[in-house]
């Protein structure tokens, strides 16, 4: 929801049409929902939480990379091939992020807590995309087009640092387990 206001901005006027804009805001979410049914196939083979601050880092890199794009308006091509890249690795970890943070939760969670631990999500997350725009036309009105992606990348970029600081235990344990089946 934060890339949405701000893509159109991008390139020389009348480049980037309509129909595009609509496939690189529709390619997010075209490659969660591909994604989403192999999410179960990869926490069946990979640690949860490994998978988690992984998809987490790299939507991070994606984020902070959308403030760059305004650099690569002089050729069109060049900046189209990296939207569409950035957004299929974007969403591809949010769908991932999405199904992960669920499942932690729910195996998180006291079994009499579950339902208001997931409307709690629920919130956040209704929260979140609501006022992403908001808070984007925000910081580019005071800092321009590469300030919203710059803020929330580091945003991102801090949340990894802090779930490897909390789950380092789990990570080790988990690793351990790897290599000691």
């Amino acid at each position: 929801s934060l890339a949405a206001p701000l893509f159109p901005s991008l390139g020389k006027p009348g480049e980037l049409t309509e129909e595009i804009l609509g496939w690189i805001i529709s390619t997010y979410s075209l490659a969660g929902c591909l994604l989403t049914p192999f999410v179960p196939y990869l926490t069946n083979k990979y640690p949860r939480v490994t998978l988690l601050i992984i998809s987490t880092f790299l939507e991070a890199v994606c984020t902070f990379l959308y403030g760059f794009l305004n650099y690569l308006d002089d050729n069109y091509y060049i900046l189209i091939i990296v939207i569409f890249a950035l957004r299929i690795i974007h969403g591809t970890c949010s769908a991932i992020i999405g199904v992960l943070v669920y499942s932690l939760t729910i195996s998180l969670t006291d079994e009499s807590e579950v339902e208001l631990a997931l409307g709690s999500l629920e919130i956040a997350w209704s929260v979140g995309t609501s006022t992403g725009p908001l808070f984007a036309s925000f910081f580019y009105n005071f800092g321009g087009y590469s300030l919203p992606f710059l803020f929330l990348g580091g945003i991102l970029f801090i949340s990894v640092f802090l779930a490897n600081q909390i789950h380092s235990e789990k990570l080790n344990e988990e690793n351990d387990e790897e290599q000691n089946p």
